[in-house]
């Protein structure tokens, strides 16, 4: 219990709710303290030195500026030390003086520590008695003193601790030799702890079942805590388990109450009996037939009849209620439909619902038509009115909500903290930190952290790659989007997929349609073992070419120009001398999928482009220009040159054209940066 002297005297109060200061018992807000015994403060915006409350961030010195926050970088975190404000980042408080940290301290900070009144690098030293020694393999501090662990130990039994013998050990109250003996809870035994061959290492047979020393190689512990009965061993073998004071053979025994029964194979155990499962069962240690009687469970365990209702473990029937499921109570009028219980007198009375009946913290009230209880004394109508802390307010007054006891407005105020904030949900937020409500553009928000060039609450939303999303239970990032990790996963860190469809991942890089393609070696190929062996102007030609983007990722990395345009006009030339189709694809409105700045891709806009595309010819394949044409817009990867109006690809060239959406777009523009492509294509 904690105390506070107040103006009525000692009063008691809970710590963990509330805080007492100058001299009052008052509500505890997360992050709040009391300095000295006067100024309440909050630990996340200042700190308590001599008394004192100071800012725990000041601006850099000489800067000019007045006001500091702890999503100002520019800030510096000050800490209490001697009674006076320090800088944290360069100072160390080592028994209340300030010790200033050079530029390799601070780089060294996570590894420096005290040691009486000056500081340490714990990599290569460590404090002992408030001295300073270097690190040494055999080398260790016991309470202040050094010891060689090669051949002393720290007895940690004495306070304060003793250096002693590597292997004087402490059983009760005697000394003993670990080589010789052994202690098991306190009681000494003739069985080594160490291995007599060699005293470094511990005796593998030795173990202990609470006071008794056994070998753990042929013997078994039974204690008394898990089974009831004192403890004891038994021998380690096959199907051998504890049993009251002995032990039972798994094979063709079974364990009740310590007791071994014989089993009785075709049949169940109940109790210390075995039944038929198909007709019998068992309620708690009593066999019932499952064709005339049921099992009622709760504070107590019965067999009931099949025709009456189970309440608490108690039979009752149709004409009492069981009332919370804790007790039964007769209907005090024939048409009561629901029962009130009163859980401080352990009593209960049924009560008709449909006649403007109501169970009030345990007791029966009859209200008007159309009205809610409002305490036990009072009652509403919610159309009209709403209910805060036993006392009725009308809707008409602006009120459509309770902030703890008080009433407000939820379109225009806040609740926080059981206080009510002006700044309405559309220009703020509650802080859960401090419990204060800040409007959205307030930086001084310690909820509020930078995703980008905005700024944005970690309680209630996410930042993924600078754009700031809204937080849910499950939600992961996914290079800049969010994603639902129970429904969706992430390719490569960047690209998601619903775990519901057909797309998978392949190398944790490429994403894939299942019904279409496999992943083999980290690698997206086609499932048909077919049109695995085309070449990328080939594939133009199958009838599932244009219609997926199975290794798109790829394309879109390797390709030296990307551009979406519409597809005016097709024409097939055969080419008997090359064993061939020519295929001239002209394409208007024309424009660029903007990929990464990095990947360096010149490109002159074009009103029209002509292609030229020579398609070795293959017995599984045959180019068809109304299957071309049934593709109005697309999306083209190439990295042949261009020549006026006119672009060629031979028979070699990496090409790729698909049927265009704007979530393929998407997914080039905005999810694919040059880094990705660099790390998993070698890109360069």
């Amino acid at each position: 219990p904690h105390f506070c002297i107040t103006r009525r005297g000692h009063e008691i109060y809970d710590d963990s709710v509330r805080i007492c200061c100058n001299g009052e018992i008052k509500l505890r807000v997360r992050d709040q303290e009391c300095c000295g015994d006067e100024n309440l403060y909050f630990t996340s915006v200042s700190i308590c030195c001599g008394g004192k409350i100071e800012d725990r961030f000041v601006p850099p010195r000489g800067s000019g500026q007045r006001t500091c926050s702890s999503n100002d970088e520019q800030c510096r975190e000050q800490m209490c030390c001697g009674g006076k404000p320090v800088d944290k980042e360069d100072t160390m408080c080592c028994q209340q003086q300030s010790i200033h940290l050079n530029d390799t301290q601070q780089l060294e900070r996570d590894f420096l520590q005290c040691c009486g009144n000056t500081t340490i690098n714990t990599v290569s030293h460590f404090c002992c008695g408030g001295k300073t020694f270097l690190r040494h393999s055999a080398l260790e501090c016991c309470d202040g003193k050094i010891y060689d662990k090669r051949a002393e130990r720290c007895l940690t039994t004495f306070k304060p601790h003793r250096v002693v013998s590597k292997y004087e050990h402490i059983c009760g109250l005697q000394k003993y030799d670990t080589r010789n003996n052994s202690c098991c809870s306190r009681t000494l035994h003739d069985m080594p702890e160490m291995n007599s061959l060699n005293p470094t290492e511990r005796n593998h047979k030795f173990s202990c079942c609470d006071t008794i020393a056994y070998d753990s190689t042929t013997e078994k512990c039974c204690r008394e805590n898990h089974t009831g009965f004192p403890t004891h061993t038994i021998m380690r073998k096959p199907n051998i388990y504890c049993c009251g004071n002995g032990f039972y053979n798994a094979t063709h025994q079974d364990c009740y109450n310590g007791r071994q029964l014989e089993k009785v194979f075709g049949k169940v155990r109940c109790g210390y009996t075995y039944i038929d499962g198909d007709r019998e069962q068992c309620c708690g240690n009593t066999v019932y037939s499952t064709e005339t009687h049921q099992c009622c469970t709760g504070d107590s365990v019965s067999v009931i009849s099949k025709d009456h209702i189970c309440c608490n473990g108690q039979a009752s029937n149709e004409t009492v209620f069981c009332c919370e499921g804790i007790t039964t109570r007769a209907k005090r009028r024939p048409d009561d439909d629901e029962c009130c219980y009163n859980f401080k007198t352990k009593e209960a009375q049924t009560y008709n619902s449909k006649k403007n009946e109501h169970c009030v913290q345990g007791e029966v009230t009859l209200l008007p038509e159309g009205a809610e209880p409002c305490g036990l004394l009072n009652f509403y109508f919610p159309e009209s009115q709403i209910c805060c802390g036993q006392r009725v307010y009308n809707i008409a007054a602006g009120y459509d909500n309770c902030c703890d006891d008080k009433p407000y407005n939820s379109l225009s105020q806040q609740c926080c903290n059981y206080e009510i904030s002006n700044i309405s949900p559309q220009e703020g937020s509650c802080c859960s930190k401090d419990f204060r409500v800040y409007r959205f553009d307030d930086r001084n928000n310690p909820c509020r952290s930078s995703c980008g060039n905005v700024t944005y609450d970690e309680e209630f939303q996410i930042c993924c790659g600078g754009v700031v999303h809204e937080l849910s239970e499950d939600s992961e990032c996914c290079g800049n989007s969010v994603i639902s990790s129970s429904r969706e996963g992430c390719c490569g860190n960047m690209f998601p997929w619903s775990r519901r469809g057909n797309t998978r991942c392949c190398g944790n890089r490429e994403l894939y349609n299942i019904q279409y393609a496999k992943c083999k070696k980290s690698k997206v190929v086609h499932q048909n073992a077919t049109l695995r062996k085309l070449s990328d102007v080939q594939y133009l030609c199958s009838q599932s070419g244009m219609k997926h983007l199975d290794g798109g990722i790829k394309h879109a990395c390797e390709s030296k120009h990307i551009i979406k345009a519409r597809l005016t006009h097709v024409q097939l030339v055969e080419n008997h001398i090359f064993n061939s189709t020519l295929i001239y694809l002209n394409f208007s409105d024309i424009s660029a999928v903007r990929r990464d700045e990095q990947f360096n891709a010149s490109w002159t806009e074009h009103d029209n482009l002509v292609f030229s595309i020579q398609v070795p010819n293959n017995k599984n394949i045959q180019c068809k220009k109304s299957y071309l044409l049934r593709f109005c817009k697309v999306i083209v990867f190439f990295s042949g040159s261009l020549k006026g109006g006119n672009v060629r690809i031979n028979k070699n060239s990496k090409f790729l054209m698909i049927k265009y959406s704007r979530k393929r777009e998407a997914l080039i523009t905005k999810k694919l940066p040059f880094e990705f492509c660099k790390k998993n294509f070698n890109v360069q």
